[in-house]
This record gives structure tokens, C-alpha cells and sequence, in this order.
């Protein structure tokens, strides 16, 4: 039970520290990558609040009508941010490939044009209403709160495993073995 404890633990320190310190690598290490859905843009399909899915995009077998996650600088303020809509087509501009997207319920494709060097990955699944508890997760409070729970935890686990209670037992005993002795000697 211990090695399972500790390895999902070193797996889930491993994939966090991942996700923050170099979040593009995530999806080539792990195979998939989770995202939380922000806007209504996917809905009804995908909604505000979504934990979502992505891996590795084949470009060879890509259809239409896919889902895809991108980056795109949307606001055009040099920010990237990513987004989740379906693919389209591909468009050939100088010898350069772009790919062209359309939200939920439009046939009209998005104003943007996504290189194959801003491309994620490719739609999986998706847990609905579970990406805000992510969200939470992943802020400073709520990082707090997960060294918090597994230092908890791990004394928990060290006050309860067979040996450790074994000698909180035979300390009692020792102490209270001491006290009556003592309780005899004044007699």
C-alpha cells in the first residue's frame, strides 16, 4: 500500500511541478495534458468550467470537425492563450501551413490562423464542472491547502502504520511499568 501511496505521490509531485515550470512539455511527457474550459465558445459540448483532455495530434489523421487545443494570441496583445475549437480546413499561405478553426454552432471560421508551431493537441474527453476545483487547486491558497492535506496525511500514515503504533504501545507500557515501580519502591 505504501509503495502505491508514494508513487502516486511522487507521480502527481512530478506532473504539477511539470505543468508550472515548463507547461508545453507536459503533453510530451505525460501523453496527455488536462486544460480547464474558460469561455462558453464550445458549448453546449464543452462548457465554462470543464476539466478537458488533449493529446498528441496526428496531423495525418486530422478531420474536420475535430477538437482541437491551440494557442492564439486572440486579444492581439502578444499573449498567447489557449483555446479549444473545432478544426476546419487547412489554409496555404507562402508555402505555410495554417489551420482554421470554427467555435460550437457556427460555420464561420475564426478570425485567427494557427501555425502548426501553436498547435497542442487534440480533444479526448472531458469531466464537466470539475476544472474549477482545478482552478482552485492551482492557485496559491489552494497549493496551501495541498502541502497542507499531504502533511497531514503523511502523519497519518506514520501514526497508524503497524510499527510505529508497536512502539507508541511498548513507550506506554515501558511508562507505566516505570510509575508502578515507583509506586512500589515508596511502599
Amino acid at each position: 500500500v505504501n509503495i502505491i501511496f508514494y508513487g502516486t505521490l511522487i507521480f502527481l509531485i512530478a506532473y504539477i511541478t511539470i505543468s508550472f515550470m515548463s507547461p508545453k512539455k507536459v503533453l510530451k511527457i505525460f501523453k496527455y495534458q488536462h486544460f480547464v474550459v474558460q469561455t462558453s465558445s464550445m458549448s453546449p459540448s464543452l462548457n465554462p468550467g470543464d476539466l478537458i483532455f488533449i493529446k498528441e495530434l496526428d496531423l495525418d489523421k486530422l478531420q474536420k470537425n475535430e477538437i482541437i487545443t491551440f494557442y492564439v494570441d486572440f486579444n492581439r496583445d502578444g499573449k498567447k492563450n489557449v483555446v479549444t475549437h473545432y478544426f476546419d480546413s487547412i489554409e496555404i499561405i507562402d508555402g505555410v501551413s495554417y489551420f482554421r478553426t470554427k467555435r460550437e454552432g457556427t460555420e464561420n471560421l475564426d478570425s485567427w490562423k494557427i501555425p502548426e508551431e501553436d498547435l497542442i493537441g487534440k480533444y479526448v474527453n472531458h469531466i464537466p464542472k470539475i476544472g474549477r476545483f482545478v482552478l482552485f487547486l492551482q492557485s496559491p491558497f489552494g497549493i496551501g491547502v495541498i502541502i497542507v492535506d499531504l502533511a497531514l496525511l503523511f502523519l497519518i500514515i506514520y501514526f497508524t502504520t503497524e510499527d510505529t503504533m508497536k512502539k507508541i504501545e511498548e513507550n506506554i507500557e515501558k511508562k507505566e511499568q516505570e510509575e508502578y515501580q515507583k509506586e512500589v519502591e515508596k511502599i
